[in-house]
């Protein structure tokens, strides 16, 4: 091993420690975009509790409240619901129980880490950390973001789907080729 080799690697270590010290900004930031999750928005509106109690019974029995087995839409109030957030919080509540705090904790996670792609997408589209971190930190002071993802609604999914997507087609678009991962890969939103 060449000393140049060494100064290298040490150098790489020196980056990659670095990045380990923005974790606890970012769990800091994640308590502060979720604080009050209980009282704010006040009150636990009919829909959230309809996607809720639609979750609850799918993660005991399997059924809606219907008692539709696995249903792919979930009629509720005259209106059908998309399931993939329905299924998503059944999944959680599996693992946690039910309640209203895990279940906006799951909207909340969701929009918060939508900024956080948001930032990726725009560090990948410009090379610049700082036009990063600014679109990450802009995301998260958005009131259009910011109320959407304090909310048990199936919308709540949909921006980081989109951003989501948005990355795969900006991955594809670099390489100048779309391959299978790419392809599967976009049609997961």
């Amino acid at each position: 091993m060449k000393p140049s080799d060494l100064s290298t690697t040490s150098k790489g270590l020196v980056f990659q420690f670095r990045n380990w010290l923005y974790l606890p900004l970012l769990a800091f930031a994640f308590v502060v975009y979720s604080a009050n999750l209980r009282s704010n928005p006040p009150g636990f509106h009919v829909d959230e509790a309809s996607i809720a109690l639609n979750a609850y019974t799918i993660s005991q029995s399997g059924t809606d409240e219907h008692g539709n087995i696995m249903p792919l839409y979930f009629r509720t109030f005259g209106e059908y619901k998309n399931p993939s957030y329905i299924y998503l919080l059944a999944a959680v509540f599996k693992l946690t129980g039910p309640g209203i705090l895990t279940a906006r904790m799951v909207s909340a996670s969701l929009g918060f880490a939508a900024t956080l792609l948001m930032g990726l997408l725009a560090f990948r589209i410009s090379s610049s950390r700082f036009i990063g971190v600014f679109v990450a930190v802009t995301a998260l002071l958005t009131p259009w973001l910011f109320e959407i993802s304090r909310l048990v609604f199936e919308v709540a999914l949909y921006p980081l789907a989109l951003v989501f997507f948005l990355l795969v087609v900006h991955r594809a678009y670099t390489k100048g080729v779309w391959d299978l991962l790419d392809s599967a890969l976009s049609a997961l939103p």
